[in-house]
């Protein structure tokens, strides 16, 4: 239950520090995941979603500002990048994918 409590409030505090820098915030709740859950196989994931929900509420409190056009333009190629680099990188031997 406290680490719940812990990650959230970590979660808000980066957060924060992204919404009055403009970024960093996501870097930092990575570090902080990674110490208190200790494998990227569960750091990721949590990430990912934190970052889809709060990027999701931000299109949605500001949706009048969105630039529609832009943003198909930015999909053309988010779209299929995963499927095009993934075949790429999973062969990848494990010594050089350590950080």
């Amino acid at each position: 239950m406290w680490i719940v409590v812990g990650l959230t409030t970590a979660a808000f505090a980066t957060a924060t520090v992204s919404g009055m820098i403009g970024l960093g915030g996501g870097t930092m709740l990575v570090a902080i995941l990674y110490a208190v859950l200790g494998t990227p196989a569960l750091v990721v994931p949590i990430h990912a979603a934190v970052q889809l929900l709060s990027n999701g509420s931000r299109v949605v409190a500001y949706i009048r500002h969105v630039d529609f056009r832009s943003l198909g333009w930015f999909m053309v190629g988010a779209i299929p990048a995963p499927f095009l680099v993934v075949p790429l990188i999973a062969d990848v031997d494990e010594h050089w994918a350590k950080l």
